[in-house]
């Protein structure tokens, strides 16, 4: 049987050919001036050509490729020195300027005598594995800074809480100093008002007796407000021990405190019945309502008609308690003004001007609000919020 060896040269050379293109790496070679004399077609995809033959007629040198021509020095000289593969990771840049991420493996190419013909490469693409890369490590460089941040910003956080702090304790100390020591003087001109008063006698004394009354009056006064500086001051210093404490109980209890207030006047106090049950403090529940008890019953006191309502379920809020009168009411303008301290709508109604200040301030602790509204009879709601119970 006569065998034709040029034909099944040429059949296995096309199946060669075939198997390489078929390849999902890219695979060139290139003469001692490194011009690409040979490609396959994943190599010619990569480099951005239509196919292998379009390729090589660009007749391309191989540093043409690279994004850093030293790579591919640096490359060449180590495979001459060694004589082995040498692979690494670079840019390749095809001539159009499209940009992918390779790994190159060179090693030499050789004839039939083992003498140095020129270069084989192998290429791979990693573009995607590198941007993924890229991208994570932009990731963890911006989750590190934003951490710097978070680090800095808690750092300045607590320098800030810290200050707060030491302004507060310096604060309550310069309070607690200013109301020891008025304590005293307010109590002893008290005593001498009450000793020239016992000593005052007759007609000729009695403009003398007025002047001792004005002056009495006016230490009850500062006294007052002596006494709402420690209330407030106060608030913030007692140990918190929230308990499940029925608001309409406590508004009883007020009133029963309040008889000879009540007993003096003409007003009606009613009490909303089933009232939820709120988780606070019961001193602190005791005097917000106390305040606004008080400052409902001024607001009244020359009624004949007088009356005061503690409920539940307000315009704006239908969650929230109120204690209503009927009274002049506080006008729209003023609503917010009375929670300052030492506001006062009428400077003729005795007081100091901070009950709607410590009622503000209970009220917050627990992360409630207070407010005022208009009353159903034109006089005013006090609404706030407090903590229900859980059922």
């Amino acid at each position: 049987m006569k065998v034709n060896i040029g034909s099944q040269a040429i059949r296995s050379a096309r199946q060669a050919e075939a198997l390489l293109g078929q390849l999902k790496e890219g695979l060139f070679q290139t003469d001692l001036e490194h011009r690409i004399v040979y490609c396959n077609e994943y190599a010619a995809r990569l480099a951005n050509f239509e196919s292998s033959s379009k390729m090589l007629e660009a007749r391309l040198r191989s540093v043409d490729l690279f994004v850093d021509p030293e790579d591919q020095a640096r490359i060449v000289e180590n495979v001459i020195k060694q004589g082995a593969v040498e692979s690494f990771v670079c840019r390749m840049r095809s001539p159009q300027g499209v940009e992918r991420w390779i790994q190159i493996s060179v090693f030499l190419a050789l004839d039939d005598e083992d003498r140095h013909t020129g270069f084989w490469g192998i290429l791979r693409d990693l573009t995607e594995q590198m941007e993924t890369r890229q991208a994570r490590d932009r990731l963890q460089q911006e989750l590190v800074e934003a951490l710097k941040r978070l680090e800095n910003s808690e750092r300045l956080v607590r320098r800030q809480r810290d200050e707060i702090l030491s302004r507060n304790r310096r604060l309550q100390e310069f309070h607690a100093a200013v109301v020891h020591d008025l304590k005293a003087p307010l109590n002893s001109l008290l005593g001498f008002v009450d000793m020239l008063s016992e000593q005052a006698s007759g007609a000729a004394d009695d403009k003398m007796r007025h002047c001792l009354e004005r002056m009495r009056f006016n230490v009850f006064q500062m006294d007052r407000i002596v006494q709402g500086l420690q209330e407030l001051m106060l608030l913030d210093r007692e140990a918190e021990q929230r308990m499940q404490v029925d608001p309409a109980q406590v508004m009883r209890t007020v009133l029963e405190n309040r008889r000879q207030q009540l007993g003096q006047g003409r007003a009606r106090v009613e009490i909303q019945e089933r009232l939820p049950v709120v988780e606070v403090q019961p001193t602190k529940l005791y005097q917000l309502l106390d305040n606004l008890l008080s400052n409902a019953l001024k607001a009244v006191a020359t009624k004949d008609d007088g009356r005061v309502f503690f409920g539940r379920g307000c315009e704006s809020d239908p969650s929230a308690f109120f204690i209503e009168d009927n009274g002049p009411g506080i006008p729209a303008d003023e609503r917010e003004k009375v929670f300052a301290p030492f506001y006062r709508v009428d400077r003729g109604t005795p007081g100091a001007g901070l009950g709607l200040s410590i009622v503000r301030r209970i009220v917050e602790l627990y992360g409630g609000r207070a407010w005022i509204e208009a009353g159903a009879e034109g006089g005013t709601r006090v609404c706030f919020t407090l903590p229900l119970a859980a059922p």
